[in-house]
């Protein structure tokens, strides 16, 4: 007997501590990207990340300018491209500009299918410039 009493306490306990942190997720309000990129500094930290030397805050960097569409730093994440040695940095900065849809990033990413020098990189920028190529012609035509 006491022992299914315990039982029942500790399913009891669980119970609510499951219900409690389920009903203050469902409260949270994330800031939305605006009020991020309105941070004086903000932008100019996200250029200064994409142009470190440190590999890890490069590539966070420019997973987050394409992640959120920071189409501020097309020209940037452009540059960078002209710059990286890395193949799968590369690929990274080209799925970020293919997420931003900027025509000044995509004619970077077509030039990178037509002139890099790793066949993995050409291949996968020329699925993300034919992509994007497909996208926008269809919306056109809506």
């Amino acid at each position: 007997m006491k022992a299914s009493r315990k039982q029942t306490a500790a399913a009891l306990a669980l119970t609510l501590l499951l219900v409690t942190g389920i009903n203050l997720n469902l409260f949270a309000q994330p800031n939305p990207i605006s009020n991020v990129t309105n941070n004086e500094y903000a932008l100019d930290n996200l250029k200064s990340g994409i142009n470190s030397e440190n590999s890890g805050v490069r590539k966070s960097s420019i997973y987050l300018a394409g992640k959120y569409r920071v189409a501020e730093v097309v020209t940037c994440l452009v540059e960078r491209l002209g710059k990286e040695d890395e193949p799968s940095v590369r690929l990274l900065i080209a799925y970020s500009l293919y997420e931003i849809k900027d025509s000044e990033g995509m004619k970077a990413v077509k030039e990178l299918s037509l002139n890099d020098n790793d066949i993995k990189v050409k291949k996968i920028s020329f699925n993300l410039y034919d992509e994007y190529l497909n996208n926008s012609n269809s919306t056109a035509a809506l």
